[in-house]
């Protein structure tokens, strides 16, 4: 392994190390398992077993063959092993960095970090470059656009290259967010801020946005992160996904009025909107069954009523006692209800037919958590309607907390594309 090239995740593959973790130097060495890089360190003491079986945040470590330093991040415990009398430790890792030294969490403060997402061309209509078709002439001109908030800048920009394929002119374009902090950021905050927008962008988007390159600058340097592992599994199929982009349900930042506010607004309430995004993309990013992302559109409901529209709900309530004593917890039905409510200036649902569909929405929910004969079961058309329709509930309602004007954009919902809001009703 050469000191003097870009690395891959893969370049790192049986590759011997001595790993420095808890005041303690062990020797490893990196597999590649099927889609992630694995670390396995071997351990001579077995009373060291117990320091060895939790997650390690940050660890420096020397590559045997030619001394280079890396640093290794979320490294994360998966096991043991024994192989040939020799007892190993085995760690998912997250993340290196080469000839960077980080001892600790705190042990070096930086203000800038270059991030390259994957194709985030849907995020705004700038291309980067100009076309005469008189003199047949294509000129670059690259993209940016500075985000001010209280303790950083946030610089777009978009950095396009021309290329040649078989006498054939292409075009391609980078996309980069640079965080320039104000002041000085530990390791740990700077990748929390980066994970941050992109869970961000991802929901404004609807789909799953890989990070491709990750850079730290600091007073010594540029230093390459290396995000561990192929991540890129989507829920689309090849015609769905164009279909998906051409509809341009993806908000568009051109088009939305003070990003530098609903920025804010999402910091402030990020921790309580995690598991969301957790539910959320882990069915979006990952082929899984469609029951299954039924099932956890239900919890996407339970919980978002919970945190972020208790309120109302108890309000709705309330009235339905009719004067009577209001004992116990908002039904679902109750929940669905109010959610619709919340953001029908996109539907413009009767109060009836609202009423209707979340009823439906419960007997739905009875049949497959229960499996209760009164509850109603869906044909796969249907279960696919009734996915879409929930969680564009859930994302509208998520725009709204943000200050996004949820009618001011066409197509901000799936409605004519994976669902019709008409025959919702006929479920």
């Amino acid at each position: 392994m050469s000191q003097n090239k870009m690395f891959s995740w893969k370049d790192f593959n049986k590759i011997d190390i001595e790993i420095n973790t808890n005041g303690k130097k062990y020797n490893g060495v990196f597999m590649i398992h099927e889609r992630e890089l694995r670390l396995y360190i071997n351990l001579n003491d077995k009373s060291d077993y117990s320091v060895l079986t939790q997650d390690i945040a940050i660890a420096t470590a020397k590559i045997h063959n030619n001394g280079m330093r890396i640093t290794l991040f979320n490294c994360i415990y998966i096991g043991h092993e024994y192989e040939r009398d020799m007892f190993r430790i085995i760690f998912f890792v997250d993340k290196i960095m080469i000839n960077y030294s980080i001892n600790g969490i705190d042990d070096r403060f930086i203000r800038t970090i270059r991030i390259k997402y994957d194709d985030i061309s849907w995020f705004t209509n700038e291309r980067a470059f100009n076309s005469d078709f008189l003199s047949n002439e294509i000129s670059l001109k690259p993209y940016y656009k500075t985000y001010i908030l209280d303790d950083r800048q946030i610089i777009f920009s978009i950095l396009p290259q021309k290329s040649e394929n078989n006498n054939n002119l292409m075009i391609s374009s980078n996309y980069y967010f640079q965080f320039d902090f104000f002041d000085k950021k530990t390791f740990q905050e700077m990748i929390d801020s980066v994970y941050e927008l992109r869970n961000m962008l991802m929901m404004i988007g609807k789909r799953y946005i890989e990070i491709e390159d990750m850079i730290i600058v600091d007073e010594h340097g540029e230093f390459n992160v290396i995000e561990c592992g192929e991540k890129g599994i989507y829920n689309y199929d090849t015609e769905e996904f164009v279909n998906y982009l051409n509809r341009r349900i993806s908000l568009n930042i051109d088009n939305i009025d003070n990003f530098e506010r609903i920025i804010t607004k999402f910091r402030k309430k990020y921790n309580r909107f995690l598991p969301l995004l957790d539910l959320y993309f882990n069915v979006v990013r990952f082929n899984v069954p469609s029951l299954t992302r039924l099932i956890n559109s239900f919890t996407m409901i339970e919980y978002y009523s919970q945190e972020f529209d208790r309120s109302n709900v108890l309000l709705l309530h309330k009235k339905n006692s009719k004067g009577k004593r209001c004992n116990g917890d908002p039904t679902f039905k109750e929940m669905v209800y109010s959610l619709i409510y919340n953001i029908n200036d996109v539907f413009n649902y009767s109060d009836s037919d609202i009423d209707i569909i979340a009823e439906k929405m419960r007997d739905v929910r009875t049949y497959y958590i229960h499996y209760i004969k009164n509850g109603k079961k869906l044909n796969d058309d249907q279960i696919t309607s009734c996915v879409y329709f929930i969680e564009d509930i859930i994302l509208l309602n998520f725009y709204k907390i943000l200050d996004i004007d949820i009618v001011k954009y066409e197509n901000i919902s799936f409605n004519g594309l994976y669902y019709d809001i008409k025959k919702i009703l006929l479920l």
